[in-house]
């Protein structure tokens, strides 16, 4: 009876993907801007109902904790600033 240290093992080499040379980052790029051409009235809108119910910027540019490096700064949404009270 052989145990499994005493069975060698097999390395298996994979090929690349056929769909490859690119082809698939072209399908990417293709579809995903597609898709933020059909949802830009939906972001425009969002973004005006935004702008023409809340004060302030539509985004808003606030602080992060960054690594070693101090404060770090990045964009987000209005709801997410301090002291905003949410009216629902």
């Amino acid at each position: 009876m052989t145990t499994l240290a005493d069975q060698k093992t097999k390395t298996v080499h994979y090929e690349k993907a056929r769909f490859g040379d690119g082809t698939k980052r072209i399908f990417d790029v293709l579809v995903s801007a597609l898709g933020l051409l059909i949802l830009s009235p939906v972001f425009i809108a969002i973004a005006l109902y935004i702008k023409r119910n809340s004060p302030g910027p539509v985004f808003y540019r606030g602080p992060r904790a960054g690594l070693d490096t101090g404060p770090e700064f990045g964009y987000t949404d209005p709801l997410k600033r301090q002291g905003f009270v949410r009216m629902s």
